[in-house]
């Protein structure tokens, strides 16, 4: 769409349109039977038949627009308002209130719920890229705040935010809401203002469902003794507005954490993740710290590598995302390049094989009872075939980059009843006793198809060989009491 079709639809899209319908239960059905194979059938080649029964979906179907409300008393989970755990997969759309039409956002939301997206990152301060710069502000010109001033909210923007937020919990997706966007490009710098500013976020947002606060974003330690007190002033008014959404901040050092920061340790309530090294080391450190349930906010994006090592591909993502589910964490976010900046042909560019492979992901896990799952971080429960760790590699600072680990991870539940074991390249695997008996299967997370696991002669879980020689070779065993 050129930029003066998108205007004259901004124009038009000033006149309130109704929200859609919530989801019902046989939406998710056909959700998750899509995610388990259906969908993938036309995306990849192969042609196996879905694996997961419907009776296995009920945990998925039970609550289809389940939100995120707060964090689980044990600080390990997001949860809903019934404090019921919630897995959360979400996209990354920064730009979307700076861009996106009410048609286009009704579209989107559509499409990324019937993917298997539950969860989706944007900016709340509007900005587009013009070229290769970006530009605050709408592309039709519209200012989040009145003459400049951030105190003053400018109602014709953030009516826009609101349809946003309004149409992404009407179909069951959870907001990491970027608190302060582009800060020092909208002229923040008092902190009575970065207060009053946070202030009225949390009178407008506060009863809203579906809400998790981010600040930072892309943001370099050299920027923390100047800017951290202005960010948490804006939390501060967040809090005095009454406004209990779950916080969290994200930073742009490699292989990040929240509680890097000393200044945010107990001022949030979620571990943010980012790296675009193997995302197993990141999500493990921060199970560990157990200061909040780890997400992982960014990694490498479809159609971008950043840190110029080999090209993202879908086994790439794959991994991000099976290995941080395997090690703890409980939000993986996506991302691809015309997708997050809405640049090109942003809409036709929410259809890809990744997308569809981590929603087939997500559809998995949620058959079985992953949240008793905790991660084997001391090599107890995997006890052979873990591959190697590895930590250097092609990258510009010398990490190493996703396709480069071959490790293996784990997770199970303590009283043995589930194991899922994660191989980003197929060997024979085993596990300590108590964690290898029941109902055992492969998993191929490329075409949802699943195979009988059975113990060899010396107690090891070999995968398939039956795959075509040209597919990736990474398995989910999956082993059930």
């Amino acid at each position: 769409m050129s930029r003066a079709a998108r205007e004259e639809a901004w124009a038009r899209s000033s006149v309130p349109r109704p929200l859609p319908a919530a989801l019902s239960r046989r939406d998710f059905l056909g959700l998750a039977g899509a995610a388990s194979g259906l969908l993938l059938l036309s995306a990849c080649s192969g042609g196996a038949e879905p694996m997961l029964p419907e009776a296995a979906v009920d945990r998925w179907t039970q609550k289809p627009g389940a939100l995120v409300a707060g964090v689980s008393a044990d600080g390990r989970a997001l949860v809903d308002d019934d404090g019921d755990p919630v897995l959360v997969l979400a996209d990354t759309v920064w730009s979307m209130t700076g861009v996106y039409t009410s048609a286009e956002v009704a579209t989107y939301f559509a499409t990324r719920r019937e993917q298997g997206f539950n969860g989706v990152q944007i900016s709340s301060l509007p900005f587009h890229i013009d070229g290769e710069n970006r530009v605050e502000g709408c592309v039709d010109g519209q200012q989040a705040f009145v003459d400049g001033d951030v105190t003053r909210f400018d109602e014709g923007y953030w009516r826009r935010l609101d349809e946003v937020l309004e149409t992404a919990a009407a179909h069951g997706t959870t907001v990491l809401l970027g608190a302060m966007g582009p800060l020092v490009a909208y002229g923040i710098g008092d902190l009575d203002q970065c207060h009053e500013f946070g202030r009225l976020l949390g009178e407008r947002y506060g009863g809203r469902p579906g809400i998790i606060w981010l600040f930072g974003v892309d943001y370099g330690s050299d920027l923390w003794d100047d800017l951290d007190p202005h960010l948490l002033a804006c939390l501060d008014g967040i809090r005095a507005a009454g406004d209990e959404h779950p916080a969290t901040i994200q930073y742009h050092n490699n292989s990040s954490l929240s509680s890097d920061n000393p200044r945010w340790v107990g001022r949030t309530d979620v571990e943010a993740a980012y790296s675009y090294a193997p995302t197993y080391a990141v999500v493990r450190k921060g199970y560990e710290l157990a200061a909040g349930p780890v997400v992982l906010v960014e990694s490498n994006y479809e159609d971008e590598n950043n840190t110029q090592g080999p090209d993202t591909t879908d086994e790439s993502i794959r991994r991000q995302a099976l290995w941080t589910y395997t090690s703890g964490g409980v939000y993986v976010a996506y991302g691809r390049r015309d997708v997050w900046s809405s640049q090109g042909d942003y809409l036709d560019a929410l259809t890809s094989t990744a997308v569809t492979q981590l929603g087939m992901i997500r559809a998995r896990l949620e058959t079985l009872d992953w949240p008793a799952l905790v991660p084997d971080l001391d090599g107890s429960v995997l006890v052979e075939g873990a591959g190697e760790d590895v930590q250097h590699g092609s990258q510009l600072d010398g990490t190493a980059d996703v396709l480069e680990s071959d490790l293996a991870t784990c997770a199970a539940a303590p009283d043995g009843s589930l194991t899922v074991v994660y191989v980003p390249s197929a060997r024979p695997v085993r596990l300590a006793p108590g964690f290898a008996t029941g109902a055992a299967q492969w998993w191929d997370p490329t075409t949802g198809e699943s195979h009988e696991a059975r113990l060899d002669g010396s107690g090891m879980y070999v995968p398939p060989d039956d795959r075509h020689a040209d597919r990736a070779t990474d398995w989910l065993l999956v082993v059930e009491a």
